[in-house]
């Protein structure tokens, strides 16, 4: 599963051309710090483990998160600064756009994600035959 695991950035915006994603998106009022991955979580990892049979992480999951599926055609608005992941279903071709302010410019400045949030892994290239 390629995609990008709990993290935030200012407000932002996936336009889906191709393919599904999974948004999972943790509540603003959660205050709980229940939300910790360990360091070398990948997508596929969290999602057969952690998200569907941990049973404490998801009755947490029950009242502090949001998810839903995006379907081609369909834009997503992030809110800024919220806790959210993205889990592509298969393969997905999407259009991007994220505010980044005065100097933080540099893309991973824009970004921040809680600590023991899991691994960052770069996405997916294509495999052209």
């Amino acid at each position: 599963s390629s995609g990008m695991l709990f993290h935030g950035h200012d407000a932002a915006w996936c336009a889906l051309l191709f393919g599904r994603k999974r948004w999972l998106m943790l509540d603003q009022q959660d205050t709980s710090g229940e939300l910790t991955l360990d360091a070398d979580t990948t997508n596929h990892k969290f999602m057969v483990t952690k998200y569907t049979h941990d049973e404490q992480f998801r009755r947490y999951w029950g009242k502090a998160g949001w998810e839903c599926v995006q379907e081609p055609g369909e834009l997503m608005y992030t809110p800024a600064y919220i806790t959210h992941a993205v889990i592509n279903i298969g393969e997905t071709i999407g259009i991007v756009g994220e505010k980044c302010t005065g100097t933080l410019m540099r893309r991973a400045e824009c970004q921040w994600r809680p600590i023991h949030a899991g691994a960052r892994r770069p996405r997916q290239r294509l495999k052209m035959d």
